[in-house]
């Protein structure tokens, strides 16, 4: 029989280093000023252990290299963020090229309501684009979609697909809804 050395002082230490820094992450979220600042939001601890929860049971799926079109519009989780991140599930267009979408993540631009609670229209920058429902993108409500806020997800973020963004030239002036996208992208990107 092998005789086995175990080094149980390296084990206890790693386990208790490792209890210290799950310690004083835990203290972040329980301070009081934390809590206070947060009540409401959706960066509560109860918000967060249930995205944490979310977030396991998603890494948990296997892998299926889903394959998705470009301009589909699909509802996306995007979880709990940080300062003006998008949170939550929202939809979102597909934005990768049809040729390059076989891996395992995508680019996505998530859109939100185009008014706030208070039905008074949200202040636009110069990279949303207003989005009106209708009978193809199956959209709700009047959207934007926040361009500035093209992300790199995981597929398994993806959920439901709810319609497609259609290309409507109505004027030969007017340049198409795909080259307005195309276009913000460049100059959010500094390409020209």
């Amino acid at each position: 029989m092998k005789n086995i050395n175990i080094d149980f002082n390296l084990i206890v230490n790693e386990f208790l280093s490792k209890t210290k820094l799950y310690y004083k992450n835990f203290q972040f979220f329980i301070r009081e000023d934390f809590l206070l600042r947060n009540e409401g939001k959706s960066h509560n601890l109860g918000n967060h252990i249930e995205n944490f929860k979310e977030k396991i049971k998603i890494n948990q799926q296997a892998e299926n290299p889903r394959d998705f079109r470009k301009y589909d519009i699909h509802y996306v989780n995007f979880g709990i963020n940080i300062g003006n991140e998008i949170n939550g599930i929202r939809p979102s267009l597909i934005y990768k090229s049809n040729r390059h979408n076989r891996g395992f993540d995508i680019f996505v631009i998530p859109m939100t309501g185009l008014y706030d609670k208070n039905k008074q229209e949200k202040d636009l920058d110069g990279f949303d684009i207003v989005i009106h429902p209708n009978i193809d993108n199956k959209l709700k409500k009047e959207s934007l979609m926040k361009v500035r806020h093209l992300k790199s997800i995981s597929k398994k973020r993806i959920l439901n697909k709810i319609g497609r963004l259609k290309n409507l030239e109505n004027d030969e002036n007017i340049s198409s809804l795909y080259d307005e996208i195309d276009n913000k992208i460049k100059q959010i990107f500094g390409i020209k």
